[in-house]
This record gives structure tokens, C-alpha cells and sequence, in this order.
């Protein structure tokens, strides 16, 4: 697979199509850009990162910084 092919996976995840915020997001997770926090208002899809990170890893394995992220969990509060 492809990272072009996101939008499409995405939308076979989730039933929608992503946000721009979502394709960015998907985007920097590839290029082993990783934020501390998303500070999105409530029903902009935040819940969604789950599956965005779950494209990245599907579709950009190699690019997925695991050993030096210190990412364990991704954490909602």
C-alpha cells in the first residue's frame, strides 16, 4: 500500500472521508512528526487519530518512528 491511498483506507475505517487536519495529521505521523497533543474542538473527529495512526503504520511502516518516539499509548483526556 500506498500513503496516497489514505483517504481511502481512511474512509473504509471510519465511514468518512478525513478533514484536511486528518490528511495533515496522517502526513506528519509518515514523516515521523508526531505532536504531544490535538487541541481540536468537540466533533472535529479527534477519536479518528486512532485510525490515522493506524494508516500510517499500515501504509508508511519504515517511516513510523516506534524506537525513538518514546510512544507506548496514544492517551485521550
Amino acid at each position: 500500500m500506498q500513503p496516497q491511498n489514505f483517504p481511502k483506507l481512511f474512509k473504509e475505517l471510519t465511514g468518512s472521508s478525513p478533514f484536511p487536519w486528518q490528511e495533515a495529521l496522517f502526513a506528519n505521523f509518515t514523516e515521523a512528526k508526531i505532536p504531544e497533543s490535538a487541541n481540536l474542538p468537540t466533533g472535529l473527529g479527534k477519536t479518528s487519530i486512532v485510525a490515522i495512526w493506524l494508516c500510517a503504520v499500515a501504509l508508511a511502516p519504515r517511516k513510523i518512528p516506534f524506537q525513538h518516539s518514546g510512544i507506548r499509548s496514544l492517551e485521550f483526556t
